[in-house]
């Protein structure tokens, strides 16, 4: 008996369309899942990296934090701090020691003072600093020695930010600012 037309229609019909199926999944869907594999296992191993820079970010905190404790107990072991308190000796500490370059500070404004919450006794205070420097390369060395000298000669201060910026009234003038920081003792 020989097959009808119907049933080999079907046969080759469903021979076809399993072809065309196995073309479609080969060209669209096998890529598409390759990809979304290649996706995942990219976001697991930036997961694991974040995790990792979250805990070097957290040593780094504590580290400085560490650092800032001993810097000052290193600083009151050599006698580096002096009597009274930062607030009153400061200004003057800072105005002897650009003298020293030939610079005359003409502003020392007490910025901020912060209670250290991680360092009890302690507090760190916030001065901003100007003084007008001709625009000769001798004194912008000058300058630029005397800020960078003053964190290595008094290891309680941190320089945090500075600028130089052209005077507005004298153009042979340039305004020099910066941010300093100190942890002192109440």
């Amino acid at each position: 008996m020989a097959p009808n037309r119907t049933t080999v229609f079907r046969y080759f019909f469903a021979v076809g369309a399993a072809l065309v199926f196995l073309c479609l999944y080969n060209q669209w869907i096998a890529p598409l899942k390759r990809s979304e594999d290649d996706s995942r296992r990219k976001l697991l191993e930036l997961e694991q990296s974040l995790e990792g820079a979250r805990k070097i970010t957290h040593r780094a905190v504590e580290v400085e934090q560490e650092t800032a404790y001993a810097r000052g107990e290193l600083n009151a072991f050599h006698g580096d701090r002096r009597k009274g308190s930062a607030l009153v000796w400061l200004p003057d500490m800072v105005k002897e020691h650009f003298k020293q370059f030939g610079l005359a500070v003409s502003i020392i404004r007490l910025n901020a003072v912060q209670e250290e919450a991680e360092l009890p006794g302690y507090s760190r205070v916030y001065w901003g600093i100007g003084l007008p420097v001709e625009n000769a390369g001798k004194s912008i060395s000058s300058l630029l020695l005397a800020v960078t000298d003053i964190e290595s000669q008094h290891q309680y201060l941190k320089v945090l930010d500075f600028s130089i910026q052209p005077d507005a009234v004298n153009p042979l003038l340039r305004t020099v600012a910066f941010n300093i920081e100190t942890l002192v003792r109440k």
